[in-house]
């Protein structure tokens, strides 16, 4: 459908939120994850990791 771009949403320590970013990677598509939780949460290891794929995070409360 000539999409290129996936969001979701998770936690910071989100399993979904890892696979997404990893096959994003992968395949060249942007991601953002729309992350429960404050911006703190950043440095967990899931959240260091997809950031290192390339996802843009957004935090919310």
């Amino acid at each position: 459908n000539n999409k290129n771009h996936l969001v979701s949403f998770g936690g910071a320590f989100s399993n979904h939120i890892r696979a997404l970013a990893a096959a994003c990677n992968h395949f060249k598509f942007l991601a953002t994850g729309i992350i429960r939780g404050e911006v703190h949460y950043a440095s967990s290891p899931t959240l260091s990791q997809v950031q290192k794929w390339g996802m843009e995070l957004q935090f919310i409360d």
